[in-house]
Protein backbone atom coordinates (compact mmCIF):
# COMPACT_ATOMS: atom_id res chain seq x y z
CA UNK A 1 0.00 0.00 0.00
CA UNK A 2 2.74 2.09 1.00
CA UNK A 3 4.01 2.08 -2.48
CA UNK A 4 1.04 2.78 -4.67
CA UNK A 5 1.89 6.02 -4.75
CA UNK A 6 4.82 7.44 -6.68
CA UNK A 7 7.66 9.34 -4.00
CA UNK A 8 7.71 12.37 -5.93
CA UNK A 9 3.48 12.92 -5.82
CA UNK A 10 3.36 12.05 -2.03
CA UNK A 11 3.49 15.73 -1.17
CA UNK A 12 0.48 16.24 -1.86
CA UNK A 13 -1.31 14.30 -0.38
CA UNK A 14 -1.62 15.29 3.63
CA UNK A 15 0.85 14.37 6.00
CA UNK A 16 -1.48 12.82 8.30
CA UNK A 17 -3.33 10.49 5.69
CA UNK A 18 0.07 10.01 4.37
CA UNK A 19 1.51 8.60 7.27
CA UNK A 20 -1.23 6.63 8.45
CA UNK A 21 -1.08 4.69 5.27
CA UNK A 22 2.32 3.55 6.35
CA UNK A 23 1.49 2.94 9.70
CA UNK A 24 -0.29 0.16 8.04
CA UNK A 25 -2.30 -1.65 10.86
CA UNK A 26 -1.32 1.21 13.00
CA UNK A 27 -4.83 2.39 15.61
CA UNK A 28 -6.00 5.74 13.65
CA UNK A 29 -5.30 9.31 15.47
CA UNK A 30 -8.07 11.48 15.85
CA UNK A 31 -7.44 14.67 13.19
CA UNK A 32 -7.06 17.23 16.22
CA UNK A 33 -4.24 15.52 17.90
CA UNK A 34 -1.11 16.97 16.78
CA UNK A 35 1.05 15.58 20.03
CA UNK A 36 1.83 18.81 21.35
CA UNK A 37 -0.65 17.76 23.79
CA UNK A 38 1.95 15.93 25.72
CA UNK A 39 3.46 19.15 26.82
CA UNK A 40 7.45 20.39 26.34
CA UNK A 41 8.50 18.25 29.17
CA UNK A 42 6.95 14.80 28.37
CA UNK A 43 8.04 16.01 24.31
CA UNK A 44 11.70 16.90 25.80
CA UNK A 45 11.37 13.16 26.83
CA UNK A 46 11.20 11.64 23.21
CA UNK A 47 13.96 14.43 21.47
CA UNK A 48 16.42 11.25 20.45
CA UNK A 49 13.33 10.22 18.24
CA UNK A 50 13.98 11.44 14.63
CA UNK A 51 11.32 14.05 14.47
CA UNK A 52 8.60 12.23 12.46
CA UNK A 53 9.19 9.28 15.26
CA UNK A 54 8.90 12.10 17.86
CA UNK A 55 5.50 13.18 16.59
CA UNK A 56 3.95 9.87 15.85
CA UNK A 57 5.03 8.56 19.11
CA UNK A 58 3.96 11.77 20.62
CA UNK A 59 0.31 11.18 19.18
CA UNK A 60 -0.14 7.96 20.06
CA UNK A 61 0.46 8.80 23.65
CA UNK A 62 -2.27 11.91 23.46
CA UNK A 63 -4.33 9.18 21.93
CA UNK A 64 -3.52 6.67 24.79
CA UNK A 65 -4.08 9.34 27.24
CA UNK A 66 -7.60 10.67 26.01
CA UNK A 67 -9.15 7.27 26.13
CA UNK A 68 -8.40 6.18 29.23
CA UNK A 69 -11.13 7.17 30.91
CA UNK A 70 -13.97 6.18 27.92
CA UNK A 71 -12.52 3.79 25.94
CA UNK A 72 -9.58 1.83 27.88
CA UNK A 73 -9.01 -0.80 25.42
CA UNK A 74 -8.31 1.60 22.60
CA UNK A 75 -6.31 3.58 24.62
CA UNK A 76 -3.97 0.36 25.71
CA UNK A 77 -4.51 -0.28 21.35
CA UNK A 78 -2.67 3.21 21.28
CA UNK A 79 -0.41 2.91 24.31
CA UNK A 80 1.11 -0.62 23.00
CA UNK A 81 1.85 0.49 19.88
CA UNK A 82 3.93 3.82 21.21
CA UNK A 83 5.85 1.29 23.41
CA UNK A 84 6.69 -1.11 19.61
CA UNK A 85 7.87 2.25 18.27
CA UNK A 86 9.60 3.44 21.49
CA UNK A 87 9.57 1.52 24.48
CA UNK A 88 13.14 2.73 25.58
CA UNK A 89 11.79 6.00 26.87
CA UNK A 90 9.91 6.05 30.67
CA UNK A 91 6.79 8.47 29.99
CA UNK A 92 6.17 5.36 26.92
CA UNK A 93 6.52 2.76 29.56
CA UNK A 94 4.37 4.85 32.10
CA UNK A 95 1.71 5.54 29.87
CA UNK A 96 1.59 2.16 28.89
CA UNK A 97 1.82 0.68 32.37
CA UNK A 98 -1.26 3.06 33.28
CA UNK A 99 -3.31 1.70 30.31
CA UNK A 100 -2.88 -1.94 30.85
CA UNK A 101 -3.51 -0.68 35.13
CA UNK A 102 -6.84 0.62 34.05
CA UNK A 103 -7.61 -2.75 32.15
CA UNK A 104 -6.46 -4.78 34.34
CA UNK A 105 -3.98 -6.31 32.77
CA UNK A 106 -2.11 -6.58 36.27
CA UNK A 107 1.36 -8.05 35.11
CA UNK A 108 1.39 -6.39 32.13
CA UNK A 109 1.15 -3.32 33.96
CA UNK A 110 3.61 -4.45 36.67
CA UNK A 111 6.37 -5.24 33.87
CA UNK A 112 5.90 -1.71 32.70
CA UNK A 113 5.87 0.43 36.21
CA UNK A 114 9.39 -1.91 36.65
CA UNK A 115 10.97 -0.86 33.45
CA UNK A 116 10.10 2.84 34.35
CA UNK A 117 11.78 1.76 37.98
CA UNK A 118 14.72 0.93 35.92
CA UNK A 119 15.33 3.85 34.54
CA UNK A 120 15.55 5.96 37.46
CA UNK A 121 11.46 7.45 37.91
CA UNK A 122 9.19 5.56 40.09
CA UNK A 123 7.88 7.16 43.56
CA UNK A 124 4.87 7.91 41.87
CA UNK A 125 3.99 4.31 40.61
CA UNK A 126 4.89 2.52 44.24
CA UNK A 127 1.01 2.52 44.72
CA UNK A 128 0.29 1.77 41.53
CA UNK A 129 2.84 -1.17 41.50
CA UNK A 130 1.81 -2.69 45.02
CA UNK A 131 -2.13 -2.54 44.00
CA UNK A 132 -0.93 -4.65 40.28
CA UNK A 133 0.92 -7.20 43.23
CA UNK A 134 -2.87 -6.69 44.79
CA UNK A 135 -4.60 -7.99 41.24
CA UNK A 136 -2.37 -11.03 41.05
CA UNK A 137 -3.75 -12.24 44.02
CA UNK A 138 0.15 -11.17 46.29
CA UNK A 139 -1.02 -9.26 48.86
CA UNK A 140 1.98 -9.82 50.88
CA UNK A 141 4.11 -8.62 47.82
CA UNK A 142 2.28 -5.46 47.99
CA UNK A 143 3.29 -4.95 51.54
CA UNK A 144 6.67 -5.30 50.74
CA UNK A 145 7.21 -3.16 48.01
CA UNK A 146 5.45 -0.70 50.17
CA UNK A 147 7.45 -1.64 53.03
CA UNK A 148 10.69 -0.67 50.64
CA UNK A 149 9.38 2.57 49.70
CA UNK A 150 8.96 4.25 52.79
CA UNK A 151 10.44 7.74 52.07
CA UNK A 152 7.30 8.71 49.70
CA UNK A 153 5.50 12.02 49.94
CA UNK A 154 2.66 14.03 49.30
CA UNK A 155 -0.28 11.88 47.08
CA UNK A 156 2.38 9.03 46.19
CA UNK A 157 2.14 8.33 50.57
CA UNK A 158 -2.11 8.83 50.26
CA UNK A 159 -1.84 6.14 47.45
CA UNK A 160 0.33 3.94 49.20
CA UNK A 161 -1.89 4.34 52.49
CA UNK A 162 -4.73 3.32 50.94
CA UNK A 163 -3.09 0.41 48.84
CA UNK A 164 -1.59 -1.01 51.99
CA UNK A 165 -4.85 -1.31 53.96
CA UNK A 166 -6.62 -2.81 51.10
CA UNK A 167 -3.74 -5.19 50.82
CA UNK A 168 -3.63 -6.04 55.14
CA UNK A 169 -7.98 -6.26 54.35
CA UNK A 170 -7.15 -8.98 51.42
CA UNK A 171 -4.98 -10.67 54.52
CA UNK A 172 -7.88 -10.35 57.08
CA UNK A 173 -5.69 -7.93 59.02
CA UNK A 174 -8.60 -5.26 59.41
CA UNK A 175 -7.97 -3.54 62.31
CA UNK A 176 -4.51 -2.93 60.60
CA UNK A 177 -5.83 -1.75 57.72
CA UNK A 178 -7.69 0.48 60.02
CA UNK A 179 -4.45 1.77 62.07
CA UNK A 180 -2.63 2.43 58.38
CA UNK A 181 -5.38 4.78 57.10
CA UNK A 182 -5.39 7.47 60.11
CA UNK A 183 -2.51 9.42 59.24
Amino acid sequence: DKFDTPRRFRGDMPRRERDQRARGSAPVIDQDVTGDELGTEMLEELKTLPTGLTITVAQHLVMAERYLEIDAPLALVHAQHAKELAGRFPIVREIAGVAHYINENWQEALNDFRAVKRMGQSEHLVAMMADCERGLNRPERALEILATNKELSGTAKIEAVIVEAGARSDLLQHEAALVALKI
